[in-house]
């Protein structure tokens, strides 16, 4: 696609899909890597010979991190991935880093200026695991303010589909609507995050649309974008590579480390006040932490 068209899908929908983008390459070379990961942590638990490691293997450590004794290895697994060359070399491809540049106005400020990576992980959704479901939300919440972020989702080992593994749902057109209020949503005994509330989208959910993906696709989406993830209810791991790319070179941009925006847009919430050891205590990002109810109020 080329870029113009790109971007006018962008700023009409809030989001893009660009099909069979990623090299195979380099997805072959994270597919290795990951899997050798998957195989060493399945061997500290006396584990071997799996045949399917990303799906098979992954669901067994899945079954073991629920007893608190044992080591997490998924948790050691979601933190090795944050750091795999592999992983930086695709979120750092030469045509993608081109179109985030349009995408993110950086291009028309100075286009020999690179785009400021704020995040970049690999999300891992067993199936039949409901805990982490992100509820929704739009992405200005969780990343640097005044940056006029781009998001990317896609998936890196299978396939994504609501029937297979759960996806990701955007409501159309909703970044131009702006930044809407986010709340502090307990969500289970051991979950809270920042959502927008059922009553403030009225009747934008009725734009909703589901992503089915490729792995090699990727998806494009503005930082306004009211957007969920699905429970994945199926028979495979959902594994999606996510990066967050800001411009620094906006007038009002101004830089904070990670605590300080985990801080920030938390203490913004319309309810802040009702959660201060929650938000004193999630002072980092990376990973998924627990907390319990004696600890959050």
């Amino acid at each position: 696609m080329e870029i113009n068209s790109i971007e006018k899908m962008y700023l009409n929908n809030g989001y893009v899909v660009l099909r069979d983008f990623l090299p195979k390459k380099v997805l072959e070379k994270f597919k290795i890597s990951l899997s050798g990961h998957i195989s060493n942590q399945l061997s500290k638990h006396g584990l071997e010979n799996f045949n399917d490691p990303f799906n098979e293997g992954l669901i067994e450590l899945n079954k073991i991190r629920m007893d608190k004794t044992k080591l997490d290895s998924v948790q050691v697994i979601y933190n090795t991935i944050r750091k795999l060359p592999e992983l930086f070399e695709l979120i750092t491809n030469e045509d993608l880093i081109r179109i985030v540049k349009r995408l993110s106005g950086l291009e028309s400020i100075d286009p020999s200026i690179s785009p400021y990576i704020w995040a970049a992980f690999c999300r891992i959704d067993p199936p039949q695991d409901k805990t982490f479901d992100l509820k929704w939300h739009q992405e200005s919440y969780f990343t640097l303010p005044n940056s006029n972020c781009v998001q990317l989702w896609a998936p890196v080992i299978n396939d994504v589909s609501l029937k297979d593994t759960g996806t990701m749902s955007a409501i159309t057109e909703s970044h131009l609507k702006g930044e809407l209020k986010h709340s502090i949503v307990r969500h289970n005994d051991n979950y809270i995050s920042e959502s927008i509330r059922g009553d403030r989208i009225e009747n934008l959910d009725k734009n909703q649309k589901m992503f089915s993906l490729n792995v090699g696709d990727i998806l494009l989406f503005h930082e306004n974008l009211i957007h969920k993830t699905i429970a994945n209810l199926g028979h495979k791991v959902r594994y999606t590579m996510i990066a967050n790319y800001s411009n620094p070179c906006l007038s009002n941009f101004k830089f904070m480390n990670e605590n300080e925006v985990i801080a920030y847009h938390k203490l913004r919430t319309d309810n802040a006040q009702e959660f201060p050891k929650y938000i004193e205590k999630y002072s980092s990002k990376g990973g998924v932490k627990s907390f319990n109810l004696d600890e959050t109020n």
